[in-house]
């Protein structure tokens, strides 16, 4: 089901008519995760703190310093090929001035009202008829989210 949820982002048009471009295989494995409801990864946490980096316009050799971590290693943590230890996270938190639950939101039942500020945000420049057509497609996936829940537990 979740495979052909991808297929169906990476082929149909929406809002300006063309066509979506193709996820990469990272792409696509993290979102079968977040689709499958599995606990976050190396790849996804990484991502997060690159994004955030990023928005604090810090470079990653300024940021291992800042946190006191080695610029190769806070790449590869960056890249989900390593995890940091809890110690090593705080110090990547409190360097990136962010609290946990905004990064680990998808873990934390706490985050929410930051999802939904964050969606908020990620939606403010549409227009009237695209906002429609985000609200249409959260719909369907939220039915297909309950459907599956409601699924899941009968076989249990």
């Amino acid at each position: 089901m979740q495979n052909k949820l991808i297929e169906d982002f990476e082929i149909n048009k929406l809002v300006t008519g063309e066509k979506i471009s193709p996820y990469t295989n990272r792409h696509k494995n993290t979102l079968n995760a977040l689709y499958e409801g599995k606990a976050m990864d190396k790849e996804i946490l990484g991502a997060r703190i690159r994004e955030r980096r990023k928005q604090r316009k810090l470079t990653l050799e300024k940021l291992a310093e800042i946190a006191g971590v080695g610029t190769v290693f806070l790449g590869e943590v960056e890249r989900g090929t390593k995890m940091p230890s809890l110690k090593t996270f705080i110090k990547i938190l409190n360097a990136l001035d962010m609290s946990a639950d905004i990064l680990l939101r998808d873990e934390v039942n706490a985050a929410k009202p930051y999802v939904l500020n964050e969606l908020t945000e990620k939606m403010q420049d549409l227009s009237p008829s695209q906002l429609k057509t985000v609200g249409d497609v959260l719909d369907a996936l939220c039915n297909n989210f309950r459907r599956e829940s409601r699924s899941s537990e009968e076989n249990e």
